[in-house]
């Protein structure tokens, strides 16, 4: 029922307004719904920052192409360090150093494939373990450097220094 008022124009029915009531209902409902999600998982909304979390990794770096007069230079307990910004990237807890390098030999007079082995030359494969953060979308990195399978990396040890390819990770804690 519409009515008219003197000089301004048809006055409304009150029904199909949004006011505070309405507003202050749907804050409810969202708050509560929040408060919800929040509960099942409260990293889901990284509320807290980024989705960190501190691991412990252990990763192996082989090392091709190594002396046999080197290859006992790396020991366990020795810390391995970034050898361009001499960040320490964790402590050597297994080094295997017998594997003898070898290469792909083509002999094109019999036409076959075989593997030539150097025996002066070695491959050191080094585990290092070492305290991590894992984030969601980024992977493993240990002091600001990233870690991953195939990545390369220039390490120093107390009596060693070389550059290799990860092989391997795994968390252990």
């Amino acid at each position: 029922m519409e009515e008219r008022t003197a000089g301004f124009g048809l006055k409304k029915n009150g029904r199909g307004k949004f006011n505070l009531v309405d507003l202050l209902f749907v804050l409810l409902i969202v708050g509560v719904l929040f408060a919800v999600v929040f509960w099942l998982d409260p990293f889901s909304l990284n509320v807290f920052g980024s989705a960190e979390k501190n691991v412990v990794l252990e990763y192996t770096v082989e090392i091709e192409y190594v002396e046999a007069s080197l290859v006992d230079n790396v020991r366990l307990g020795d810390e391995a360090l970034n050898a361009v910004n001499k960040a320490p990237m964790g402590h050597v807890s297994s080094v295997r150093n017998d594997i003898l390098y070898a290469e792909v030999y083509y002999d094109s007079e019999e036409d076959t494939v075989s593997m030539k082995e150097y025996p002066d030359r070695y491959n050191l494969q080094i585990t290092i373990t070492a305290d991590a953060v894992f984030e969601e979308g980024k992977g493993y990195s240990v002091m600001g450097s990233r870690i991953a399978v195939g990545g390369a990396y220039s390490l120093t040890f107390p009596e060693y220094a070389g550059s290799g390819y990860c092989v391997s990770i795994r968390e252990v804690g």
